[in-house]
C-alpha cells in the first residue's frame, strides 16, 4: 500500500513540474513565432506602397499618402532618413532619439471646441477669430511636403492601421519614428464634457495600443492625405 502511495505521490509531482515548466519562445527567421503572422501582414502590405523622393509614402491599398517623417522633423534625400533636424524646441529640448519631432496640442484648451460637434468628433479648422487653436491641426494644414496643401492628423482607424504591420515592418520605411503616442483627428465620442482625444502608441512595450489623453496634452504627430 505504501510503494502504491508513494508512486502516485511521485507520478502527481512530476506531472506538476511538466505543467509548470516556463516554455521559451521559439523563433524562426530571428524572430519569434508569435510575431510572424504581424509580420507577414507588414511584408504584403508593402506591396501595395511607392516610396516617394520627397518624403512620402504612398499606400495605394487605402489611398493615403504619409508622411515618412513626424511633424518637426527634416527628410534627408541623400540619407534616406528624418534627422534633417535636430535642434531642440520650447516643448522638446535637443534629443538623438526624436531628431527633431515636435510635440503639439490637439487643442489649446480641453473642450469641443477644435472639433466637429457630430460623430466622429474630427479635428477640424477653428473658426474665424476663435480664441482656441489646435496646433496638429495647424502643423499638417500649413504642411507643404511634395508641394500639396491637404495634409492632416490621421484618424483613429488610420493610425492603427499604421501599426498593424508590426514594429520590423514600419520602422523600415518610418525608422525615425518616435516611440511614444501620437495623435489621431477624432475627439472621444464617450467623453460628454469633450475633454479627451484618441492617441495611439509606438513605444515598444504598447505598440499599437489605444489609449485617450486630454487635449491640451502634447504629443507627437505624423500627417497623412488622401489621394486623388
Amino acid at each position: 500500500m505504501k510503494k502504491i502511495v508513494k508512486f502516485f505521490i511521485i507520478l502527481f509531482f512530476t506531472i506538476w513540474f511538466i505543467d509548470c515548466e516556463a516554455k521559451p519562445k521559439r523563433y524562426k527567421f530571428f524572430f519569434p513565432e508569435e510575431e510572424q503572422s504581424t509580420l507577414l501582414l507588414g511584408l504584403l502590405s508593402r506591396q501595395n506602397l511607392e516610396i516617394t523622393n520627397y518624403g512620402t509614402v504612398k499606400d495605394k491599398a487605402n489611398n493615403l499618402e504619409w508622411k515618412r517623417c513626424s511633424q518637426g522633423q527634416g527628410f534627408r534625400l541623400a540619407e534616406n532618413d528624418c534627422r534633417g533636424v535636430v535642434s531642440g524646441t520650447l516643448y522638446t529640448p535637443i534629443d538623438s532619439g526624436t531628431f527633431g519631432a515636435i510635440r503639439l496640442t490637439y487643442c489649446n484648451a480641453p473642450t469641443m471646441d477644435c472639433n466637429q460637434k457630430a460623430l466622429p468628433f474630427a479635428l477640424t479648422a477653428p473658426e474665424p477669430n476663435a480664441n482656441y487653436i489646435s496646433e496638429a491641426y495647424a502643423s499638417c494644414a500649413n504642411d507643404r511636403t511634395g508641394g500639396f496643401t491637404d495634409w492632416r492628423v490621421p484618424t483613429l482607424p488610420e493610425l492603427k492601421v499604421f501599426t498593424l504591420g508590426g514594429k520590423n515592418a514600419l520602422y523600415d520605411i518610418f525608422s525615425s519614428t518616435v516611440q511614444d503616442y501620437y495623435w489621431t483627428s477624432w475627439s472621444n465620442e464617450k467623453d460628454p464634457w469633450g475633454k479627451t482625444a484618441y492617441i495611439v502608441s509606438f513605444a515598444q512595450d504598447k505598440w499599437g495600443e489605444e489609449n485617450v489623453a486630454s487635449k491640451d496634452t502634447r504629443y507627437y504627430v505624423r500627417c497623412v492625405r488622401n489621394l486623388p
